[in-house]
C-alpha cells in the first residue's frame, strides 16, 4: 500500500539463469510515488517494466523497457484491490498487470509471467515453488525489517525456483526456450534507494 505522500518505491526483480544455454535474464517492474517533491522529479518515469538479457558469453547485456502510466497498472491480492501490507507468514498470492503488455502472478506454488511487445520482446514463463530465505517467510533483514526509520526494505522471495520459459525477440528473430535453471526473486520497497 502506498503512503499518502511520496517518495515511495516498490519493485520486484527476478533473475533467471539457464544452465543449458548459459543465458540469463532479469525481469524488473515497479512504481515510484513522487508527490510533493518538486518539478525536477517529473523528468523520470513513475512506472517501469524492463527485461535484461545476457548471452553469458562476455558480450554486453541488452535491455528492453516500457514505461506505463499509473492507469495502466493494476495490483491485486487474492484477486481483490490491495488494502493492507502483507505479512510474512501468509502464502504469496498477488498479481501485477500492466496494459497492454501482460502480467506477473505469484502464488504459493508458482510464479507465472506473460509479457508481450516489451521493447520488441515477448517473455513467457513459469517458475516453480519458491525456495525461501528463512522459515515462516522471513527475509535477509530479519528483525531489522520492523525498524520504521529505514529508507529501504529488501525481501528475498526465492533463492532458486525451477524455470520454464520462452523468449522471443521479434526484431532479431531470436527464440530461446529454457527448462533447466533457477530463478532468484526479490522485492524492494521504501522511501528511496541509498546513494551507495
Amino acid at each position: 500500500m502506498f503512503p499518502s505522500e511520496g517518495p515511495f518505491i516498490e519493485g520486484w526483480y527476478s533473475r533467471i539463469i539457464d544452465f543449458e544455454s548459459n543465458h540469463s535474464f532479469g525481469i524488473l517492474f515497479g512504481q515510484v510515488l513522487l508527490q510533493s517533491h518538486g518539478p525536477h522529479f517529473n523528468y523520470y518515469p513513475q512506472n517501469m517494466l524492463s527485461f535484461i538479457h545476457s548471452k553469458g558469453d562476455g558480450s554486453s547485456m541488452e535491455s528492453f523497457a516500457v514505461y506505463p502510466s499509473n492507469d495502466d497498472i493494476e495490483v491485486t491480492v487474492r484477486g481483490k484491490p490491495v488494502t493492507s501490507n502483507p505479512d510474512f507468514k501468509s502464502p504469496a498470492n498477488f498479481e501485477w498487470k500492466v496494459k497492454p503488455y501482460g502480467y506477473f502472478t505469484v502464488t504459493e506454488n508458482e510464479t507465472r509471467f506473460n509479457f508481450t511487445n516489451v521493447g520488441g520482446v515477448t517473455f513467457i514463463g513459469v517458475l516453480g515453488p519458491p525456495k525461501p530465505w528463512g522459515p515462516d517467510g522471513e527475509g535477509p533483514e530479519g528483525w531489522i525489517d520492523h525498524v520504521p526509520f529505514l529508507p529501504l526494505h529488501w525481501f528475498v522471495y526465492s533463492l532458486g525456483s525451477e524455470i520454464n520459459y520462452n523468449w522471443v525477440n521479434d526484431d532479431t528473430g531470436e527464440l530461446l526456450r529454457g527448462r533447466k535453471g533457477l530463478a532468484h526473486q526479490e522485492k524492494n520497497w521504501g522511501n528511496s534507494f541509498p546513494p551507495a
